[in-house]
């Protein structure tokens, strides 16, 4: 099985979706993150940083 972050590592500069606790989703590209799981995502042009701890799923499309 591999490591979260290093999965989540090789979704950097590429296209993901985010599924939130509110079971919203958000699509964008991951621009970074940290220990924690807070991603920064550029959506239409905006730079967005989610907090780690309402992430539920982070995926590739």
């Amino acid at each position: 099985m591999r490591d979260p972050l290093q999965l989540v590592k090789s979704y950097l500069e590429e296209k993901v979706c985010i599924y939130l606790r509110d079971r919203s989703r958000l699509e964008g590209v991951l621009c970074g993150f940290d220990e924690h799981m807070n991603v920064g995502l550029l959506i239409g042009g905006e730079f967005m940083t989610v907090r780690g701890e309402s992430i539920v799923m982070i995926g590739q499309e």
